[in-house]
């Protein structure tokens, strides 16, 4: 398992109404995840990434800790 990657919408454009959806699970659940955009660019209030993350608690419920839309690039996310 790497320590760090990649993330793109892939080659091109994405149709309309695409949800894509990717799982980011560290290999010692001791350790946190850092998400770090190094370009973005996204149409303000169409498309949006949003990153949730699971609670330590052992709820299967997600909790929403960012909600990314326009072209500003974001800091980084921890969780």
């Amino acid at each position: 398992t790497a320590d760090h990657g990649n993330l793109t919408d892939g080659p091109g454009f994405y149709p309309n109404n695409a949800n894509c959806t990717w799982e980011i699970v560290p290999s010692d659940s001791a350790r946190s995840i850092r998400l770090q955009f190094t370009a973005f660019d996204m149409e303000n209030n169409y498309d949006y990434v949003r990153i949730f993350s699971k609670p330590t608690n052992g709820s299967s419920t997600l909790q929403l800790i960012a909600n990314l839309t326009g072209s500003t690039i974001p800091t980084a996310t921890f969780s």
